[in-house]
């Protein structure tokens, strides 16, 4: 994946402890939520559907499925809105398995500054956590 044009990956930044990618649906699967993380940086995907999470496209904005990027500073936090958004498709869902696939893109906008980081290519094939 990229962030504003930059190559960016998941990593654990040398703590063998941490995981720097993880998947959980929540509330009888209805939520996702998935986080990857590179030293401090992080990046989030919280996408709410009124049923199960399913394959199908999703867009993320201000309502019920977001996208956000929080910068190693505490002050650079950025999330999707009304006019910054994305979409993050899932390709598949195995349930024996529990994986899941996808890809995702958005924007996301700094409340406090107005900057807007552009998050692009990014994909996920990964095993969850129900719970």
């Amino acid at each position: 994946m990229e962030v504003d044009g930059k190559r960016w990956w998941p990593s654990s930044g040398g703590d063998f402890k941490s995981s720097p990618l993880t998947a959980r649906l929540l509330y009888g699967d209805s939520v996702l939520a998935i986080r990857a993380s590179s030293g401090s940086d992080r990046i989030y995907l919280s996408i709410r559907d009124g049923n199960t999470i399913t394959i199908k496209n999703y867009v993320l904005s201000d309502t019920l499925s977001r996208g956000y990027y929080d910068k190693s500073i505490a002050s650079d936090e950025f999330e999707t809105d009304t006019n910054h958004t994305g979409i993050v498709s899932i390709k598949e869902i195995n349930k024996s398995k529990k994986t899941i696939t996808g890809t995702f893109h958005f924007k996301a906008r700094n409340s406090t500054t107005g900057k807007v980081v552009d998050i692009t290519n990014g994909s996920f094939n990964t095993t969850y956590v129900e719970y």
